[in-house]
């Protein structure tokens, strides 16, 4: 999987990502790819993605044809957003969904938009974060170092980076160079 990492820190945002992508026992070298970077920009929002690579493009192709579709004033209008979203990815993208009680995207976002940090879960639940938040497979490890570092962190894009890079350390998946941006 990855680390998608976000914070607000003394009233600044910031997001990050690494670099990891595998499948099975192979990696994906970040020297190797020519688009490494997890972190996709559709209109105002920031949002970066773990899971299956081939969301990578997924994101890619809503950002360049689909931004209409996508309203991020709040928590309720992303989450009906991707409720749009749905369809688009069953109808054009050849998604089969999946999940227990709702039909699944598989996306599993953080997104960094207007001073806020929400998420989405593959079954398109919505939350908002007040200092930080992490995805993927180092997001326990994140999550413990963000925790220990907040109080005395400088800035949102310090933190960031400080958080990925120990996730990097720790994960077994996630892995530098890192992309981070501060909004």
């Amino acid at each position: 999987m990855s680390i998608v990492f976000g914070a607000i820190v003394k009233g600044k945002l910031a997001i990050g990502c690494d670099s990891g992508s595998s499948a099975g026992n192979l990696v994906y070298p970040a020297s190797e790819k020519s688009s490494w970077q997890k972190i996709h920009q559709i209109g105002p929002a920031f949002i970066g993605h773990v899971g299956n690579p081939v969301y990578h493009t997924v994101l890619d192709n809503l950002a360049l044809h689909h931004s209409e579709l996508f309203d991020f004033s709040d928590r309720v209008s992303i989450h009906r957003s991707f409720d749009r979203m749905q369809a688009l990815l069953v109808n054009d993208y050849g998604l089969r969904p999946q999940g227990d009680d709702f039909a699944g995207s598989g996306l599993y976002l953080l997104i960094a938009v207007n001073g806020k940090l929400y998420s989405v879960g593959t079954e398109r639940g919505v939350d908002e974060y007040k200092r930080f938040w992490a995805i993927g497979s180092g997001d326990q490890i994140a999550l413990g170092a963000a925790e220990a570092s907040y109080a005395g962190a400088k800035s949102a894009k310090q933190l960031v980076q400080d958080v990925i890079t120990i996730a990097c350390k720790y994960d077994l998946h996630s892995m530098e160079p890192m992309q981070i941006l501060e909004l």
